[in-house]
């Protein structure tokens, strides 16, 4: 009798608390409309993080403090929603690294676009960028580097 009704447990279907979870999210319809009619400082923003992925390792590299890892990803949930859909990542540390890239990178609006700047810090190398972005109907048309800086670091 118990291995019947273990056998009818273990084989019933089971609910699909990942989708349960996501449609409970309240930050998941705001980062839906993030990916798919972004504002135009975000969209370069995005942009420049994935054509760039500005590193955050600065000297030494070494674990990230968990503390930090959850403050920031706490602080940003719907980038963190945002990311999650884009490039379907799942793990936190993933998402995290992710989400630095994001914010990393600095805009000021120009008159033909914006102007951008963002430290790469890759452990022993840290490099400082400053690039310009040109816009033209909402789109991006090219980007170009001005100016980059590097400087090692005790490692």
């Amino acid at each position: 009798m118990w291995l019947l009704f273990l056998f009818l447990v273990a084989c019933a279907p089971r609910e699909n608390t990942t989708l349960t979870q996501n449609e409970d999210n309240p930050y998941r319809e705001k980062a839906l409309e993030l990916l798919q009619h972004p504002p135009l400082p975000f969209k370069v923003r995005a942009f420049l993080a994935e054509k760039y992925r500005p590193g955050n390792c600065y000297g030494m590299p070494g674990p990230m403090p968990e503390s930090y890892v959850n403050l920031v990803l706490k602080d940003n949930p719907v980038l963190v929603e945002f990311i999650k859909l884009k490039y379907k990542i799942r793990g936190k540390h993933k998402i995290f690294d992710r989400l630095i890239e994001l914010l990393s990178i600095h805009l000021e609006p120009a008159p033909d676009g914006f102007l951008f700047r963002f430290t790469d810090a890759n452990c022993c190398d840290i490099a400082k960028v400053l690039g310009r972005v040109v816009i033209e109907n909402d789109e991006i048309v090219w980007v170009e580097i001005l100016k980059k800086t590097h400087r090692k670091v005790p490692c």
